[in-house]
């Protein structure tokens, strides 16, 4: 009886804050529900950079870039880099493939899930710069923004980082 309450009390908490969690061997995984649930959650504190990656697992560029991310966050651990990956998977598609590949793949940022399907709703919040397009990072401090969309290098990666003046 005590579990199911547990459980129930941390489903509603989840649904309360926006987003709904699934577990998988590595970790877990947030599926926020709306863009502004999302926003609120990805905000940067004093000091810290975060590195916000649009992407998912159909997307070939996406996931070619992924080591690219890795290496710069492990470059980075003196400082304050945040790195998050946000998934725009189908929501159909979370238990079928999107956690099977982070089961597969190793991801050092916090991967998050966007299940906010009404992109013309929420893609100029992002950035007015931005057509839809994947893959698209956000360098993001409480003082600075940089959008990029497009493959990123990894050297432009850690050009971009430094810009920062970590």
């Amino acid at each position: 009886m005590l579990n199911k309450f547990l459980f129930l009390l941390f489903v509603e908490f989840s649904l309360a804050q926006g987003f709904k969690t699934y577990n998988f061997e590595k970790g877990e995984l947030k599926s926020f529900e709306n863009y502004t649930s999302l926003e609120k959650y990805i905000q940067p504190k004093e000091g810290e950079l975060l590195v916000i990656n649009f992407w998912a697992t159909w997307c070939e560029p996406c996931v070619a870039e992924i080591p690219y991310f890795n290496q710069m966050i492990s470059e980075y651990k003196q400082y304050k880099v945040k790195l998050i990956f946000i998934s725009l998977d189908f929501n159909k598609l979370i238990e079928k493939r999107l956690i099977p590949f982070l089961n597969q793949n190793d991801m050092l940022g916090e991967v998050i899930h966007l299940a906010d399907s009404r992109q013309n709703v929420w893609i100029d919040q992002v950035d007015q710069d931005w057509s839809g397009a994947i893959p698209a990072t956000i360098f993001l401090s409480t003082k600075n923004k940089f959008f990029y969309e497009g493959e990123l290098s990894l050297e432009n990666l850690i050009k971009f980082v430094n810009e920062f003046k970590l």
